[in-house]
């Protein structure tokens, strides 16, 4: 993305329509964060629909795809290792059908 551009994280309908009201927020939790080394990212699927959950660093630079395909309705939970990635924030994007959720990951050493 360039400076012109959103950041990927940017919260907006994948299909570039205006936001509309959603019927249910998205559950999402990570615990534990702050965190060292690992965490986990839950989230809840209302029904089979195709999920993405990336990381990316506050560059804008995607550093992990956690989930990239159909997901089952219910609640499923994804690993982000970041042993390896230096300590800060990071920003978690959660894209469940054509909603996006995105919130912040602290990683400390």
């Amino acid at each position: 993305w360039s400076v012109v551009e959103a950041p990927p994280w940017q919260v907006q309908p994948a299909d570039g329509a205006a936001p509309k009201a959603k019927a249910k927020e998205q559950f999402v939790k990570v615990y534990p964060n702050p965190f060292q080394g690992q965490t986990t990212i839950r989230y809840e699927v209302a029904e089979a629909t195709e999920v993405r959950l990336a990381v990316y660093d506050v560059l804008g630079r995607e550093v992990a795809v956690l989930v990239d395909g159909q997901a089952e309705a219910g609640t499923h939970g994804a690993t982000f290792d970041a042993r390896g990635l230096a300590a800060g924030t990071y920003i978690y994007r959660l894209l469940v059908g054509n909603q996006v959720q995105a919130g912040r990951l602290t990683v400390l050493y």
